[in-house]
């Protein structure tokens, strides 16, 4: 059995059937003691402790709560991460996002940037096995077993089934604004219900009939209602003070044809160059761009990703916040992947 579940000690995965992912420039494992506490920490607490035992040819992933190891008593995700809370999926992507974005940012000879940029997960729908579900029915956490890459039935590495953070955050759901309602109500049923069960209460001593002659009072509070049609009319004089916002929108969108892309690069050579050929504003700080990307002379590329988004005959649209950002840019040729920050510059 691939995976097993050992009572009070974690999950018990063969390497049989998964290999140990190595760092490219170091050739260690990223489960060594100083790459595993640099991970673990950027992307707590979804990643859990691994522990490789290679008299057993195997790995266990742990995660104690509470005195109480968690693992052991997990579920594979469901199709779709339906089993998932929306509130706890938000939460990953958020530490995704925070992880990618602190990578971009860091500099290049750094531990973090030289960890992050070569740094994969499983993705979620071709190895759905290593995104595992914990906790009771109404605290349900997600944790990612990492540092692993599936074999296939030859027995080599599937490296599909493995991906980027950007690669993983593009794969996995977003989760619906309005859900935040739902998970507020699944999480605190109780104190909800005393509320409901405290207002209806309020409520109905506040309808009590005390005796007094109160017909009266719906009456006066309606009678000034009777008269809001009259205080509209000023209301449809608005349309001519929204003139000069659509000039603002426009003079927004002449001012982005001062904005700049540019690459910052990496210790390795990035074998094309990145241009903006189209850009528009959408409002509320973002910017709809189509980037084109042109290979260097003589360079042959296979794919290219920004941000997890894969290019399509060389580019690619997508919406960016306005200002300064940095996105990361994974470029596959033949001779492997290579990872840089894709620097913008753009104008309000």
């Amino acid at each position: 059995m691939s995976i097993e579940k050992v009572q009070n000690v974690g999950l018990k995965i063969s390497l049989d059937d998964y290999s140990k992912l190595r760092r490219e420039n170091t050739g260690s494992d990223f489960w060594f003691h100083d790459n595993q506490a640099i991970l673990t920490k950027k992307l707590k607490p979804f990643l859990p402790r691994m522990e490789y035992k290679p008299g057993e040819q195997c790995v266990i992933a742990s995660i104690v709560e509470r005195g109480k190891e968690q693992l052991s008593n997990s579920e594979q995700i469901a199709p779709n991460l339906s089993n998932v809370p929306s509130a706890e999926l938000r939460k990953l992507r958020a530490a995704l996002n925070a992880f990618n974005q602190e990578v971009a940012e860091s500099s290049p000879d750094t531990n973090l940037y030289k960890l992050g940029t070569g740094f994969s997960l499983p993705m979620p729908d071709k190895a759905p096995e290593l995104y595992r579900v914990y906790g009771g029915p109404i605290n349900k956490k997600i944790a990612i077993v990492w540092g692993l890459c599936p074999r296939d039935i030859a027995g080599g590495d599937d490296f599909s089934a493995i991906g980027s953070v950007p690669e993983v955050l593009a794969a996995l759901p977003v989760p619906p604004a309005e859900s935040k309602i739902k998970d507020f109500l699944t999480k605190y049923p109780i104190p909800i219900a005393i509320g409901a069960i405290a207002l209806l209460a309020i409520a109905g001593l506040a309808t009590c009939d005390d005796g007094s002659d109160t017909p009266k009072s719906p009456v006066i509070v309606q009678q000034p209602v009777t008269q809001q049609p009259v205080t509209q009319q000023p209301v449809t004089q608005q349309p001519v003070t929204q003139q000069p916002v659509t000039q603002q929108l426009v003079t927004q969108q002449l001012a982005t044809q001062q904005n700049t892309a540019k690459l910052v690069l990496s210790s390795a050579r990035i074998p094309c160059t990145a241009v903006i050929e189209k850009q528009v504003h959408k409002g509320n700080g973002q910017v709809e761009i189509t980037l084109c990307f042109t290979p260097n002379h003589n360079a042959t590329i296979n794919s290219i990703t920004v941000n997890g988004q894969k290019a399509t005959n060389g580019c690619l649209t997508m919406t960016v916040p306005s200002g300064h950002s940095k996105l990361i840019l994974m470029v596959e040729t033949p001779e492997g992947r290579t990872a840089s920050t894709l620097e913008l510059n753009l104008n309000d």
